[in-house]
């Protein structure tokens, strides 16, 4: 669970499946201490105060008043409350440690930093079935996210599914840094953000 904010996909993992484990990585602090220690005494939860990208290290991060736009990444619309350091690792290596032979899910949920945390699993990719993702498409914090970018890095995965689409309104939502088009109003109804399910193509053999 790669963002895990608030804890919402544990929940719901915990809902649709009897039988799981899931590992939780979330770097803001203090969204971790205040909503992620409930899950603390759960022994099929395991969590970890980190971000995942692809590099090991550390990096700047940026909290902003509504959480679940907290990113490494300004957001063109809104000044951060708080900034902190965190600390980074790549799921290869995450997963290197724990000597995983499969996963079954692997949830990306980063905010504008979901092609770093790809580049950072090349090996793991291989032992996983199913790739949950959003993709940002309109570049709220300078950056966006394609369907390119992400096939690109996962050419053993197909596209499954889209689910979740938010569309960009003028009244509502992001103005884009750059203009997309020269007419604002062609934006209204542009796709702004959405989830994408993959799968791997071993999966159907």
């Amino acid at each position: 669970d790669i963002g895990a904010h608030k804890g919402e996909s544990i929940e719901r993992f915990k809902t649709l499946f009897s039988k799981i484990n899931i590992h939780s990585f979330e770097p803001s602090n203090t969204v971790f201490e205040k909503y992620l220690t409930k899950f603390k005494n759960d022994s099929n939860v395991f969590l970890n105060n980190i971000a995942i990208s692809n590099k090991n290290g550390s990096r700047e991060f940026f909290n902003y008043e509504y959480s679940n736009l907290s990113s490494f990444y300004k957001l063109n619309q809104f000044n951060a409350l708080k900034k902190e350091i965190v600390k980074c690792k790549t799921i290869d290596k995450y997963t290197q440690n724990k000597n995983f032979n499969k996963i079954d899910l692997v949830k990306i949920d980063t905010q504008g930093n979901d092609i770093n945390v790809l580049k950072g699993a090349q090996k793991t990719l291989k032992i996983v079935k199913v790739v949950l993702i959003e993709l940002t498409h309109l570049d709220s914090y300078g950056n966006s996210t394609t369907f390119g970018d992400v096939e690109n890095l996962m050419p053993n995965f197909i596209l499954y599914d889209i689910t979740k689409k938010v569309k960009y309104s003028q009244k509502k939502g992001f103005q884009p840094k750059k203009k997309l088009f020269c007419n604002k109003k062609i934006l209204d109804g542009y796709l702004s953000w959405c989830n994408a399910i993959y799968i791997n193509k071993s999966f159907f053999n």
